[in-house]
């Protein structure tokens, strides 16, 4: 046996304990034959004679030549799971030549049927029969374990370790058999043991640095991993340990690699397919996975399907490259055969969402029912659906339906208030803040909403106060920074305090184009038109369709006197106003103010544009 061979096999634990029987090894051990090709056609020729061999198994079979086809009637009937048939060959053919492979061919189909009992039998005799082999022993062994007495199973493993210590199949069951008993020591002084006997075994490498792995000890796994992938560098568990202990050490490209690896050498393998994927979105290399997805998808097919995860995760990553239409569709293809279609409808509507098609989105959260996981954040999408669709009432109808059946969480006190808040009914957005658990009260995320609140209530300094408190016991709230710096910029106060507070809000999320919009409008009104500029195209180009972004560029323009190019950022504003509903645009105070201070200003780009009057003499 090969050391690679016998690392495949280990790896498939169920019934490992007896001999892979074949044709190859039946004839070695009982009968003359030519080829591998003569076997094949004997096998086809015994599954037209089945009747006639059945008949020939009940008269005893005569010859090697009726005992070998009856063999390989067994074994086809074996593998196809017709195991009491199997059981009449083998048994007709053990009855006649009782060799050690046939004997345990039979007891591993007895198994099968549950007749455990005659297998432990029939193994015994086998070992009787041959008494220096280990394998009637380890299949004895294995056959107590069934019977529920682990203790006498594992008694039997050590003996037989005892008395072969140098048979890397003994060794491995009894590694085995000493790890699901708990015994880890002794099962790696085995190992260690082991390695030093066949320091190049596949299967006692990768073992003992699984052992080192689950504790943490990953120098010595590395070490035992580099040794077992130059002895066998196909081995596919070894380069995804390897990966398994860079994700450990935070080390994600060379997990990358590992997982590569593993992929490369099995791409059949969904599950090694899963983790390399996993990684490549972990190191945001969407492109990179979307090939591969594709390449993966492209392969599927009624005879081989691919995992559906993998299908699912197709369809997250193009709706991260925002191509929502094909996400949506795949999500909805998905949908049909999922244990929780729910969860594939919340995505489509995400997806239209995205496409601003609040009506279609709205319809796919519908469909969310009651026993999917994702019902409740379906009901929020199609509250905010309304809104966006401008259908306060049945918005406020929704809200109060999902208050009387939601969890009373934080996050849904955040969501309550918020469209309450939307729907400009502040006092009641804060006495459902106020109206959280201590706990919750003091976080930043619910003090900051109270803050916000305070503005439409109290007054604009009792807001300011509230914010300046929480930034100082927060400091890097990011959410709270932006709100106070460009409140502060707003009224022209403070601006040298405010420009470093939305600094530091911008470090924090350099890619949020809502605070690099603050910072670039702080820089403008202190006069620093450079690095206005520079933050306020970094802030349109994040978020192409805020008008107020688009008038701070105006703005800038216009002081620059580039008023051609003020000018078509104005009406690219005003553009984004007139194509919203005027529901929308009242319902938003920063965008209502904008759009009177944007009307004005093209107004009077306009009357600048106009030929002076000349004055008559």
């Amino acid at each position: 046996m090969t050391q690679g061979l016998l690392a495949t096999r280990l790896s498939q634990l169920t019934f490992a304990i007896f001999i892979a029987t074949s044709s190859v090894t039946l004839a070695c051990q009982s009968f003359d034959r030519s080829d591998q090709s003569e076997s094949a056609t004997k096998s086809q020729k015994s599954s037209l004679r089945l009747p006639e061999l059945l008949k020939q198994s009940d008269q005893g079979l005569a010859g090697k030549a009726e005992q070998y086809e009856a063999f390989l009637a067994a074994e086809r009937l074996a593998s196809q799971k017709d195991y009491a048939a199997a059981q009449v060959f083998y048994q007709a053919v053990y009855d006649k030549t009782p060799t050690l492979v046939v004997g345990l061919s039979l007891a591993r189909v007895l198994t099968f049927l549950g007749k455990s009992q005659e297998a432990e039998n029939v193994v015994r005799k086998v070992h009787l029969l041959f008494p220096k082999e280990p394998q009637p022993k380890l299949a004895e062994a294995y056959l107590v374990g069934l019977h529920g007495s682990p203790e006498e199973a594992l008694a039997l493993y050590r003996q037989t370790y005892d008395e072969h210590p140098d048979n890397e199949e003994v060794a491995a069951r009894y590694v085995e058999a000493l790890l699901a008993a708990e015994k880890k020591q002794e099962a790696e002084s085995i190992l260690r043991k082991s390695i030093r006997k066949i320091p190049e075994s596949p299967y006692f490498l990768l073992k003992l640095a699984r052992i080192k792995f689950q504790a943490k000890e990953f120098t010595q796994a590395k070490t035992l991993l580099d040794s077992l992938l130059r002895v066998d560098s196909d081995n596919i568990e070894g380069w995804t340990l390897a990966g398994f202990i860079a994700l450990e050490e935070k080390k994600d490209e060379d997990a990358e690699a590992y997982f590569r690896s593993a992929y490369e050498k099995q791409p059949e393998n969904d599950a090694l397919a899963k983790y390399y994927v996993a990684q490549l979105l972990k190191l945001n290399r969407l492109e990179e996975a979307l090939r591969l997805l594709l390449r993966i998808d492209q392969s599927d097919s009624p005879e081989t399907p691919i995992d559906p995860d993998l299908k699912f995760q197709l369809a997250a990553v193009m709706f991260q490259l925002e191509d929502f239409e094909n996400a949506r569709d795949r999500f909805v293809a998905l949908a049909s055969k999922a244990e929780d279609p729910g969860r594939l409808y919340y995505f489509a509507g995400q997806c239209e969402e995205s496409m601003k098609k609040f009506k279609e989105a709205s319809d796919f959260y519908n469909r969310v029912t009651k026993e999917s996981d994702f019902f409740f954040p379906a009901t929020q999408r199609r509250i905010i659906t309304h809104l966006e669709l401008g259908q306060d009432d049945q918005a406020r109808r929704l809200l109060t339906e999902y208050s009387q059946t939601a969890k009373k969480d934080a996050a849904y006190i955040r969501f309550y208030a918020g469209v309450l808040a939307r729907l400009k009914e502040h006092k009641e957005a804060l006495k459902v803040v106020r109206g959280a658990s201590p706990t919750d009260r003091k976080t930043p995320e619910m003090r900051y909403l109270e803050a916000v609140y305070l503005e439409y209530t109290e007054s604009r300094d009792a807001s300011l106060q509230a914010l300046e408190k929480i930034i100082h016991d927060h400091p890097k709230f990011s959410p709270a920074l932006n709100h106070l710096g460009y409140s502060l910029v707003e009224q022209g106060v403070r601006l040298e305090f405010a420009t470093k507070i939305l600094e530091q809000a911008v470090a924090s999320e350099p890619k949020n184009g809502f605070f690099l919009d603050s910072l670039g409008w702080a820089y403008f009104k202190r006069g620093q038109l450079k690095q206005a500029e520079a933050n306020l195209l970094k802030a349109l180009e994040l978020e192409p369709d805020e008008p107020v972004i688009l008038e701070h560029l105006a703005e800038l323009k216009f002081k620059q006197e580039r008023f051609d190019m003020s000018l078509r950022y104005f009406e690219q504003a005003m553009t984004i106003f007139e194509e919203a509903p005027a529901w929308k645009v009242n319902a938003d105070d920063e965008w209502k103010n904008s759009r009177k201070r944007v009307k004005k200003r093209l107004d009077e780009l306009l009357q600048m544009a106009l030929p002076k009057k000349q004055d008559h003499q």
